[in-house]
């Protein structure tokens, strides 16, 4: 089993560069607690809003995503892959399909239960 000294030796040289991230360590555990004791500033809502309101240069796109990854398309486009190969032949990856989709089905709405929050 190797020696721990150089391994030591090496940390030991490196005491500044520990040293710093013990400080940004300390400092985003303070601010961390800090942002958890207070409630929002003043200026927070309207910054926010205003911040939420800008408009996203990706959103068609995002839009288009979300569409196409929605549980209905996916399990409809699942079950039509799933029957074209079980008439190909292929059994084992056509049973493997339909019942990840349906496990998915499942788990999904189950995670929707569970967060009790549609969407």
């Amino acid at each position: 089993m190797p020696s721990a000294r150089p391994v030591l030796r090496e940390l030991a040289a490196h005491r500044g560069m520990w040293a710093c991230w013990g400080v940004v360590l300390a400092a985003a555990i303070a601010l961390a607690v800090l942002a958890a004791l207070d409630d929002r500033l003043p200026g927070d809502l309207s910054a926010t809003s205003a911040v939420q309101d800008w408009p996203f240069p990706g959103e068609p796109f995002a839009d288009v995503l979300r569409l196409l990854s929605g549980t209905e398309v996916v399990a409809g486009v699942g079950a039509a892959l799933a029957v074209i190969a079980w008439l190909a032949g292929r059994r084992r990856p056509a049973l493997a399909l339909a019942a990840g989709l349906a496990v998915m089905v499942l788990l999904q709405f189950a995670v929707k239960e569970i967060v009790d929050r549609p969407r």
